[in-house]
């Protein structure tokens, strides 16, 4: 079943600092003549993830740039520059490593800025075929700015998490109606600063084995996943630690001993960042899957387990429209698949029941329609609800009241106590700003845009508004 875009559940971006190298800086006066100090430097990484939409197969964007914007005279730092062009959805379980710098400046800064030129949702069919395609613009110059609740610092010696959290369902808009309804970016994201790790989202790191031990091995070189040019995450190396439960498997799906490994592999690690320990992050894996990434390695199916695991270590899955002659293949577990939850908890193979979701990647046996599987994530604590939504205009904020055009209701709102309020605005050089402010930014006369639930006293619940300043949700006041 499709949900339309209005029902989307969030995208989200997220940036991460890896590891941290600086250098000492000092400085003299001795007749008048001074020795300008080395600047100290952090690491910082972007990391990019997504969540699913069912009316939309993929979500195509393309940046050409992404920035650090100082804040209090301190520079803007590139953090990179080109044109990279990939799908949100297909980072709809993982986080991606995209960019990271060693030599950002120690300083404070304000904003992330994205500079965006296009965006394209496909729509495919049962056999991947391309059946609809629609833009969406960018406002005005595709330069979106992304503020966090206050400044944010690099520091030497430090690990600095900066999360962005973009959410597609409220920033991809339809405007208009019928044939002259079109798509426009209204950026609504959550900008979170944090120095400790990040662990409430799978991470993947593609790169080449190097060094390897019992405990660890280290990835360098690593790529950006989805890149058609072979393109550079990052050129240092990651420290990724085993343990006794972490999965190591081959390019053929088999598990891997780590002896097995003799480095100039190319591997993909699967897990979360780990607290920083002397100036570097480590990795902590749940799997290591050895081989080229490509088109069917590793081979990923999402549906519907049908069965329970049965003696022979295999489960039934349901899992149409996704290429294959069948809808019903068989997964096999193996030693070392990791069962996870969607946000990384190990769970007991007794989890798999019938009509629970499950997204499972490993290597796919035509043959017999059997995927033996590295990693099956577990869809527990129950699908997500769809949000109703209110568009209208504010009468009163106290209390809240909206009146809406379709259909023509005044509606009262009630917000709730962690309810999220965004601001989304033009920038006087022609770009957009997004900020997260308090509910006491509501006044009257604003247009708004809230999620949430109708109440059975007819009251609207909204846990996320959006305010449209300066018309950003109108297609005549585009460049």
């Amino acid at each position: 079943m499709r949900i339309p875009l209005h029902l989307r559940i969030p995208a989200l971006v997220a940036i991460s600092a890896l590891a941290l190298a600086g250098c000492n800086s000092s400085s003299s006066d001795d007749g008048g003549s001074s020795i300008v100090p080395p600047q100290q430097t952090g690491t910082v990484g972007i990391l990019i993830t997504d969540a699913p939409t069912d009316e939309f197969d993929q979500i195509l964007i393309t940046v050409e740039e992404m920035r650090l914007l100082g804040a209090n005279g301190n520079d803007d730092y590139l953090m990179f520059e080109g044109s990279e062009t990939f799908d949100l959805l297909a980072l709809t379980e993982f986080t991606d490593l995209f960019a990271v710098s060693d030599d950002v400046p120690v300083g404070e800064y304000e904003k992330i800025r994205l500079q965006v030129s296009g965006i394209e949702l496909v729509e495919l069919d049962d056999n991947g075929e391309v059946v609809r395609t629609e833009d969406v613009r960018p406002r005005g110059n595709g330069k979106l700015d992304l503020n966090p609740r206050g400044s944010f610092n690099v520091e030497a010696d430090e690990t600095l998490l900066v999360r962005l959290d973009i959410d597609a369902r409220k920033s991809i808009l339809l405007v208009g109606a019928g044939a002259s309804g079109q798509y426009i970016l209204r950026p609504v994201v959550f900008v979170d600063i944090d120095r400790g790790e990040l662990r409430d989202r799978l991470v993947r790191l593609y790169g080449e084995v190097d060094a390897v031990d019992a405990e660890a091995i280290t990835l360098c070189n690593l790529r950006r996943i989805q890149s058609d040019t072979d393109g550079r995450a990052y050129d240092g190396c990651v420290q990724v630690r085993l343990d006794d439960e972490t999965g190591l498997f081959d390019p053929d799906g088999d598990p891997l001993v780590i002896s097995g490994l003799t480095g100039g592999e190319l591997a993909t690690a699967i897990g979360f960042f780990a607290p920083a320990e002397n100036g570097t992050q480590p990795f902590d894996a749940l799997v290591v899957q050895v081989g080229e990434r490509g088109p069917n390695y590793p081979f990923k199916l999402s549906g519907t387990a049908t069965s329970t695991v049965d003696a022979n270590q295999r489960f039934n899955l349901l899992a149409p429209g996704q290429g294959l002659d069948t809808a019903d293949v068989a997964v096999r577990l193996q030693q070392g698949t990791a069962l996870i939850t969607r946000d990384g908890e190990r769970v007991p193979d007794t989890e798999i029941i019938p009509d629970r979701g499950v997204t499972t990647e490993g290597v796919l046996s035509l043959n017999n329609a059997e995927l033996k599987a590295s990693l099956v994530l577990l869809d527990i604590g129950g699908d997500d609800v769809a949000e109703a939504t209110l568009r209208g205009t504010v009468q009163t904020v106290d209390p809240l009241v909206v009146s809406t055009d379709d259909p023509p209701a005044d509606v009262c709102v009630v917000l709730t106590d962690d309810v999220d309020v965004f601001e989304v605005s033009e920038t006087e050089d022609g770009g957009t700003t997004t900020a997260r402010v308090d509910a006491d930014a509501l006044e009257s006369g604003q247009v708004i845009d809230a999620w949430g639930r109708e109440r059975s006293d007819g009251c609207f619940e909204a846990t996320s508004v959006i305010i449209n300043l300066d018309g950003v949700d109108d297609p005549e006041n585009d460049d």
